[in-house]
């Protein structure tokens, strides 16, 4: 039997294509262990399958402009593990922004907004009156060049985009007091790549958590989480 990561990519994918599949040796339970390397030599099969070269995938659009671009990921819906394809575009823009809406904080607790470069802590801030029971909003911009949070305690903070390809995450973390144990992390992920004065963004990102459960980041749904949102990003 086909597994359902198969079932769901013949369901979905529509040739020809170019399919992104994890990059990790343990695989995605597809092609196992390492599908990308199931092409045929020259290339020349209905649907490819590639690593994922997280900022630098914006270069399958450039070498493959006449297939369509999937992304398959294995994602928890809250009630278990799930195969996910979706079809990816490629946006170029001067300025991309990232709406955040967190909703019925704890009074205990403290909200933070961070921004990291391929897992590199760019620059944070504490959320404006993130101790009171209510919504909280922050919008990220990145340009080319730069990467604004706003709704921050003494205000906006900004800090340098790095010039190389990369996959940009856009996070929020809260945590009860200095209780870092109960630390709850959910980030989108973007793909990103500057030319010039023009952003290449792959769209739509992917959305991962970190909860107190555990010490690793999981691809989720956005509805299986309930105390931050991420609005369309514009």
């Amino acid at each position: 039997r086909a597994s359902r990561e198969v079932q769901e990519l013949r369901s979905t994918v529509r040739a020809p294509a170019v399919v992104v599949v994890p990059a990790r040796q343990d695989g995605p339970y597809i092609l196992h262990p390492r599908g990308f390397l199931a092409n045929s030599p020259d290339l020349s099969d209905a649907t490819l399958y590639a690593a994922d070269l997280m900022g630098r995938n914006a270069e399958l659009f450039d070498r493959y402009p006449n297939r369509s671009i999937y992304r398959l990921q294995v994602v928890d819906d809250g009630h278990g593990s799930r195969p996910d394809v979706r079809q990816l575009l490629r946006v170029r823009t001067n300025e991309l922004t990232i709406p955040i809406v967190t909703s019925s904080a704890p009074s205990t607790a403290n909200v933070t907004v961070y921004v990291a470069d391929d897992g590199h802590v760019l620059d944070q801030c504490t959320l404006a009156n993130a101790s009171a029971a209510q919504s909280e909003r922050s919008d990220v911009r990145v340009t080319a060049t730069t990467v604004a949070i706003s709704g921050c305690q003494g205000g906006a903070v900004v800090t340098g985009l790095p010039s190389e390809p990369s996959t940009l995450s856009v996070g929020v973390s809260r945590a009860a007091g200095t209780d870092l144990a109960r630390r709850d992390d959910v980030e989108q992920r973007y793909w990103l790549r500057p030319r010039g004065d023009v952003l290449d963004c792959i769209t739509p990102p992917d959305t991962w958590r970190r909860s107190s459960r555990d010490g690793d980041f999981r691809v989720v749904t956005d509805e299986s989480v309930d105390w931050v949102r991420f609005d369309r990003a514009r």
